[in-house]
């Protein structure tokens, strides 16, 4: 694979999300998550927005999950995620940015960003 960049390669600094942030994935968030992050946001602002750093695993039911500062959020769509399993099978971390969004008249989201499938 030949690869082109515009900048000079840094070092990836410890915490910082490996995988790429070009494609968003829904989180499927489990029971009282939503709450919890919603809660965690610190602010009552109508919308608000952060970034966070998680992890994914792939649990032995196939299912990807995400995990952020200790607890499991939730789960992505059963999809085979070729890239996620790629990643897997270099050895290198699973480590995403997680992104909580709280909008106004609408339910909490969560999503992490992931490198597409070709």
């Amino acid at each position: 694979m030949d690869v082109w960049g515009l900048c000079k390669p840094e070092r990836r600094r410890e915490g910082e999300p490996l995988l790429p942030t070009q494609y968003r994935e829904d989180i499927d968030l489990l029971d009282g998550i939503a709450s919890a992050l919603d809660e965690s946001l610190a602010s009552r602002a109508k919308e608000k927005k952060v970034r966070r750093n998680g992890v994914l695993s792939l649990g032995s039911n196939g299912v990807w999950s995400v995990s952020e500062g200790g607890r499991v959020l939730g789960t992505l769509e059963r999809k085979p995620y070729k890239r996620l399993y790629e990643v897997m099978g270099a050895g290198l971390p699973l480590d995403v940015v997680v992104t909580v969004h709280r909008r106004p008249e609408r339910e909490l989201v969560a999503h992490v960003s992931i490198p597409p499938d070709a």
